[in-house]
């Protein structure tokens, strides 16, 4: 039982500082400034006046995917530029992408798919703009910042192969890091002649196991 609470614990304390990572990252990184990593670009299937561009930046712990419908003309060789658009976006914001460019089929949309993380992108929210304004979905917009591409936003929505393995690597990480604590403590104990325990004054009699708390001795071997 107890080892189960430990490893409750140890997860739940994962999964907050996976939240809280995200989340630092999403305000203090500003990834519209980071160089293109992939471009893609193609007709709208259904709006002949209208390119679909898709470009990818990434930075150390974020990513950010920018969806266009362009009305505007592009240079000839950027239409058939990199991988199907559609491709690059991730399986969790598709249904937001589809949803909202269902409602809006007029151009010049953009959707902004804001992913964050680290070692792997955990968290993520959609921003989206268009002739008739902008919001914020699946993150908490905290301010409109004038010196970046859109808002400053908290993501809330979890990428699950992300968040599970970060939320396991941080828990990992601290139950390492308590265990090597422990061990440190009980040697440092250890040499001293004290309980390993309590820190209660064996006064070199380890063999006899703790009075105060009874550690090292056999059941019913208690001080009354």
């Amino acid at each position: 039982m107890r080892a189960c609470l430990r490893i409750t614990f140890f997860l739940t304390l994962g999964a907050v500082l996976t939240v809280v990572i995200a989340g630092s990252l999403a305000l203090s990184i500003d990834v519209g400034k980071a160089q293109f990593d992939e471009v893609a670009a193609r007709p709208h299937p259904r709006e002949p006046a209208t390119t679909i561009v898709v470009s990818v930046r990434l930075r150390i712990g974020a990513r950010w995917i920018s969806f266009h419908n362009i009305t505007d003309e592009l240079p000839g060789d950027l239409r058939t530029r990199g991988r199907n658009p559609q491709d690059l976006v991730p399986q969790w914001a598709r249904s937001a992408l589809r949803r909202t460019a269902a409602a809006s089929a007029q151009g010049n949309d953009r959707f902004d798919i804001n992913s964050y993380g680290f070692p792997f992108l955990a968290m993520g929210y959609v921003y989206h703009v268009d002739l008739q304004g902008n919001d914020v979905r699946g993150g908490v917009r905290v301010s409109n910042s004038s010196f970046r591409d859109g808002p400053v936003a908290v993501p809330c929505t979890p990428l699950l192969i992300g968040f599970v393995a970060d939320s396991l690597l941080y828990a990992g990480a601290m139950w390492v890091c308590t265990m090597i604590g422990v061990a440190s403590r009980r040697a440092l104990r250890r040499a001293r002649g004290v309980c390993v325990r309590c820190g209660y004054d064996l006064q070199e009699n380890e063999l006899g196991g703790c009075p105060e708390c009874g550690w090292g001795r056999q059941k019913g071997d208690y001080d009354q």
